[in-house]
């Protein structure tokens, strides 16, 4: 059950590396962006870990304290549901 859940967080940490360079990409060419409850929800959704690699990697929403919040919330919040699905 457990590596399902981190297999499920991986995929999501990758999605959300990915719209989080989409966006920042689309962002220096005055494109169509990606909305920005999508770079919120995902790292609720599990893919904390992507969503704080794709702001630091691409220093983007880097200006945004809520979004550190919500990503370093995910991280913690998945972690530990993580830690409660191996041991049970």
């Amino acid at each position: 059950m457990w590596k399902f859940y981190v297999m499920w967080q991986l995929g999501l940490s990758l999605i959300c590396l990915f719209c989080y360079g989409v966006d920042k990409w689309r962002a220096k060419r005055d494109a169509w962006r990606v909305p920005e409850k999508v770079l919120l929800l995902l790292p609720m959704l599990g893919g904390g870990i992507g969503g704080l690699l794709g702001m630091l990697l691409f220093r983007h929403k880097t200006r945004h304290g809520y979004f550190y919040l919500v990503n370093l919330l995910a991280i913690f919040m998945h972690g530990y549901l993580t830690y409660l699905a191996y041991t049970l």
